[in-house]
């Protein structure tokens, strides 16, 4: 007579296999569905947050854009005005610097508008981060040749915008320059001269 017994114990543990990966396969599914929900809900906080930040950087631009435009039109001329631009690029909030110059708009990155402009937009900036932050750090900014494209014929007007922007904002500028009409500028000044790999540091004003 045909022994079936192994037959039928091959069969059950097939029958026992079959039944644990179908269980296994209804808990993925379900994972997968809980997955799938949690990523379409970080898509719509990503959107929002995104919708929020844009709305954020409007309010700063604009706070932004008129101080550093002031500061420009104070060296350069009315001509001027400084500009931000944001967008959303990535799936992240962007903002982009721009210069217009009698009605013509180029990029900060633009070499057409020269370095000196720059150099006012950064330092501005640098500036204008620091006034808005909060907590504040200490009021002092510690500067290695921030202005150092500026024209020299324009340097006597920078010296005057950095004393109004300390005076307004009681801020400290220690600056690193080898212009002497900033220098001049200056509420005290140190020259610092070498010689034989040995510094003297006298001052100056």
């Amino acid at each position: 007579m045909l022994d079936l017994s192994k037959y039928e114990r091959f069969v059950a543990e097939r029958r026992a296999l079959i039944g644990l990966l179908e269980s296994k396969k209804t808990d993925l599914e379900s994972r997968l569905t809980r997955l799938q929900n949690v990523g379409r809900d970080l898509a719509e906080a990503l959107s929002v947050m995104n919708a929020v930040s844009i709305l954020c950087q409007d309010q700063f631009k604009s706070v932004v854009e008129g101080i550093v435009t002031d500061a420009v039109r104070f060296v350069y001329g009315d001509d001027y005005s400084f500009e931000m631009e944001s967008e959303i690029k990535r799936n992240q909030p962007e903002i982009h610097f721009f210069v217009t110059i009698g009605g013509q708009r180029y990029s900060i990155r633009n070499d057409d508008i020269g370095g000196g402009v720059v150099d006012i937009i950064a330092f501005t900036l640098r500036v204008t981060f620091w006034a808005l932050q909060d907590p504040q750090t200490d009021n002092t900014l510690v500067l290695d040749e921030p202005l150092k494209n500026v024209d020299s014929d324009r340097l006597v007007l920078v010296g005057d915008m950095i004393q109004k922007l300390s005076r307004d904002l009681n801020l400290q500028f220690i600056m690193v320059t080898h212009e002497t009409q900033l220098a001049e500028a200056a509420d005290a000044s140190w020259l610092v001269s070498k010689s034989h790999n040995v510094s003297t540091v006298e001052r100056i004003i």
